[in-house]
């Protein structure tokens, strides 16, 4: 599912995007699952803190749940980017054909994969985490460090009518 955000949205995710950057700076927070990186090999975590904010507004605003900023958080304290069980994990890589989800990570909690440079993105699908953390999921990633490597082809696409019934039947 393809999101276009307007030019108000790509300026706020921007300024959330910065301010948890200049947060990190001033705690000298470090990269909790080694450092990422951009399509073009980079590390540049300003793009990554202010495309990450957009992606995560973007799953908000199409399930019209709270996005959870995080500006006034402590990072410990931030136990999800949308409502209050939604993970978002993006990349800028066009090619990127992989969402991860790190042992860490409650089973609880359902992890949408974001693509894309705002202000198009595109919501590839989403899985719950007790179906992402299975073993043959479990593997090294890119960045060196182990987590749940979960190919497109498993996740469930955003359909709003599925995606209901997917929640509510988690509830029970």
């Amino acid at each position: 599912m393809w999101v276009d955000l307007d030019l108000s949205e790509v300026i706020m995710a921007g300024v959330v995007g910065v301010k948890r950057r200049t947060r990190g700076i001033q705690q000298n927070r470090s990269e909790p699952h080694g450092k990422p990186r951009t399509a073009n090999g980079d590390s540049d975590l300003w793009g990554i803190d202010i495309e990450g904010s957009g992606a995560e507004y973007a799953v908000a605003r199409t399930l019209n749940r709270f996005w959870r900023t995080g500006i006034k958080q402590r990072l410990a304290d931030a136990l999800t980017d949308v409502g209050y069980d939604i993970q978002v994990r993006s990349t800028t890589n066009p090619r990127a054909t992989h969402l991860l989800v790190y042992e860490t990570d409650r089973e609880s909690d359902y992890f949408f994969f974001v693509r894309g440079r705002m202000p198009k993105l595109e919501i590839v699908g989403w899985i719950h985490g007790s179906d992402a953390k299975v073993e043959r999921f479990w593997q090294e990633t890119p960045r060196g460090t182990m987590a749940f490597w979960i190919p497109e082809s498993e996740l469930i696409e955003l359909n709003d009518q599925e995606w209901e019934v997917a929640r509510d039947h988690r509830k029970q």
